[in-house]
């Protein structure tokens, strides 16, 4: 999977991106339909899926 556009910030020392504990769960929700929550693990392939973070992200603050 592939998600495109996630807010992260470097640090300026060793140039390692992370993302906020908010962003982390957002991934987390975006996840969960294609590859289930964390030990349950559906039985299903892998999905092959893009997913732009921005348009995701909204599409979940409005439900």
């Amino acid at each position: 999977m592939t998600i495109r556009g996630i807010p992260a910030a470097v640090c300026p020392l060793c140039h390692e991106a992370f993302v906020s504990s908010e962003t982390g769960r957002q991934i987390d929700l975006l996840l969960e339909p294609f590859h289930g929550k964390h030990g349950q693990i559906p039985a299903l392939p892998p999905a092959e899926v893009t997913i732009d973070f921005a348009e995701a992200t909204a599409v979940l603050k409005a439900a």
